[in-house]
């Protein structure tokens, strides 16, 4: 574990010096990040977006038509499991067709970077062949800076098989795991769901973030993240469990290592947070578009930022008719997870990193700030109160 958060701090620490640096101002400049869309060839039991396709696409339309900035924050296409010509032919006419519009404009209105299961946009001539004719000229950067308190990218960086490891990964995904999963109908961002392994990611990317004074926005894992270390509640409370039923697990040694782990996993955390570290907003991951029931993202909205799902809701829970006036059953519609203010949030991270001078700046004297974390639990959150 040492050595992998060795790798990830040195990674993105490269990833930092080489990304994309664009002007901010906290006031008025307006983001939505995206990322882990995974998309893939429409095979059945393979492609875990398919059925998020139209919600993403409808909110990716309002956030044009509002004048939101977009970053795709890595494995938005699933190159371990399709190719990228076919990845093209599946969704040219919707998703690609949407993003074209925000790459029309340029950058920074249309920013990529790129993650473990899209890597292959790390070469640039891969771009050129692959992106450009669906979306005009663009770059794939390794991160990219808003400003100089805000950090964006995907958060595979330094981990052993996702990283350093990819290729190996690559080709076990490829030739493998896709027929599996057709004939087991198994979804791969199950993998994301492990709680050791998010857990250990998660303290490595905060850990990163608090140490550089950044407030850094991730992907990866697949779970959203709202400004601190997750919960270490259910961690608890299985490790209880298999205590419990020790006696007549039929996998006693596993149970035992399972054990031991969860134990110094959850005293870690609890020395993070009596020693405040585990306290300090510097973290933040915007989930991803392959949710059972919808997408998650990050927006950054002149002055706050907020965790969004975009799910169908039936119009009978607001009208109680069957169908609305259009005809319609269901409808697509975001909700607000969590919120903060912004400005607040970037204070306290430069003050734990003893910097006094903020560049981003904090309302006027006498100005009403709404709290720094204000929390709306839901199912798909993990995030620390």
């Amino acid at each position: 574990m040492i050595g992998e958060r060795k790798r990830t701090f040195r990674r993105l620490d490269e990833a930092y010096a080489n990304s994309l640096h664009v002007p901010f101002d906290i006031k008025r400049d307006r983001y939505v990040i995206f990322s882990d869309l995974h998309l893939a060839d429409r095979k059945r039991g393979i492609d875990d977006f398919a059925r998020n396709e139209m919600i993403y696409c409808h909110a990716l339309q309002h956030y044009y038509d509002t004048g939101f900035h977009l970053i795709l924050n890595g494995d938005v296409e699933e190159s371990w499991e399709a190719r990228p010509r076919k990845i093209r032919s599946a969704y040219r006419d919707t998703v690609y067709e949407v993003e074209r519009k925000f790459a029309l404009k340029g950058e920074p209105w249309h920013i990529r970077t790129w993650g473990n299961h899209d890597d292959i946009w790390a070469n640039s001539e891969k771009v050129r062949k692959h992106l450009w004719p669906e979306l005009g000229p663009v770059t794939v950067y390794p991160g990219v800076r808003l400003g100089d308190n805000l950090f964006v990218a995907h958060g595979h960086q330094g981990e052993l098989l996702g990283d350093s490891g990819a290729w190996i990964s690559e080709p076990a995904i490829r030739f493998f795991w896709r027929w599996l999963q057709r004939l087991t109908r198994w979804t791969s961002a199950r993998a994301a769901t492990n709680h050791l392994i998010r857990t250990r990611r998660a303290e490595s990317l905060y850990q990163w973030a608090r140490n550089r004074g950044q407030l850094f926005i991730a992907g990866h894992t697949h779970k959203s993240m709202f400004g601190y270390l997750p919960e270490q509640n259910e961690l608890i409370n299985h490790m209880r469990r298999l205590e419990a039923t020790l006696a007549s697990n039929p996998n006693p040694y596993e149970a035992r290592a399972t054990i031991e782990h969860l134990h110094k996993t959850i005293s870690r955390g609890k020395r993070c947070r009596r020693s405040g570290e585990g306290r300090l907003p510097c973290y933040f991951n915007s989930g991803s578009c392959v949710h059972t029931n919808g997408i998650t993202g990050i927006e950054i909205d002149r002055g706050g930022i907020r965790l969004v799902r975009w799910s169908l809701v039936e119009t009978a829970s607001r009208s109680g008719a069957l169908v609305d006036e259009d005809g319609l059953m269901f409808t697509i519609r975001p909700r607000i997870l969590q919120r903060a203010n912004l400005a607040e949030v970037v204070a306290q991270i430069k003050l734990a990193a003893g910097r006094s001078s903020l560049p981003l700046a904090l309302p006027a004297a006498g100005h009403a700030m709404e709290p720094a974390l204000e929390f709306e639990e839901d199912e798909d959150v993990h995030a620390a109160a």
